[in-house]
């Protein structure tokens, strides 16, 4: 067994103690991933799904999948949609413009879902990819094969949300001042949150005044 085969058995031990175990598996995806040190890049290829679920009437899915680097939302990248198919193959590359030092604190998620004309797309199973330094030599391609596992909802990441505390312990108060959030998931058609009133794009950081802050006594 060479070096890439032995990272990348790593890698499907880590997920499957990562999983949990009342998680129902919904197919598998097939992978690779490559870190470019010139370009400074992680090069994602969304290869195939295999067995996924039937989600329409007519005994078919219409699959896609969303990659992202988390933790940051900023960027995310889709692949096309394929009509019909519990199989897809979709052979698409991305690239993430990250360095070598970041992929530290990054881990890479992929949620496959069924396309709907006509209401909200269904999320079919999600596949995460962590610790990407420690279960991989990224100077080489290395392809993976995880489970795809069902969830409820989406669990990527929603955002970060940053918040001061401060307990007066001779008035028996707790005052919690919530200063900002950032990389916050959209939420409506625009690809945003809240509202932007003529002034463009919202903006990824969403500032509250200090004083919004909540006291308990």
């Amino acid at each position: 067994m060479n070096c890439p085969e032995l990272y990348r058995d790593e890698a499907l031990k880590r997920g499957s103690a990562d999983s949990t175990g009342d998680m129902e598996c919904c197919g598998k995806l097939h992978f690779a991933i490559r870190y470019d040190s010139e370009m400074e890049a992680l090069i994602v290829k969304v290869l195939e799904a295999r067995d996924l679920p039937i989600k329409d009437v007519t005994g078919s899915s219409d699959p896609y999948v969303k990659v992202y680097l988390l933790p940051d939302r900023k960027k995310k990248y889709q692949t096309k949609v394929h009509r019909r198919n519990l199989n897809p193959i979709f052979n698409e590359t991305f690239i993430f413009s990250v360095t070598y030092e970041e992929l530290r604190r990054r881990y890479l998620s992929f949620s496959v879902y069924d396309f709907d004309r006509f209401s909200r797309h269904d999320l079919i199973g999600q596949v995460v990819l962590k610790g990407l330094l420690e279960v991989a030599d990224l100077a080489q391609e290395i392809e993976y094969t995880m489970n795809i596992l069902n969830t409820k909802q989406d669990t990527v990441d929603l955002g970060e949300l940053m918040l001061s505390l401060c307990y007066l312990p001779t008035a028996g108060r707790l005052t919690v001042t919530i200063i900002k959030a950032r990389n916050l998931k959209a939420m409506d058609i625009t690809g945003s949150s809240g509202e932007s009133q003529g002034h463009g794009p919202a903006p990824s950081s969403l500032q509250l005044a200090p004083a919004s802050s909540s006291s308990w006594n």
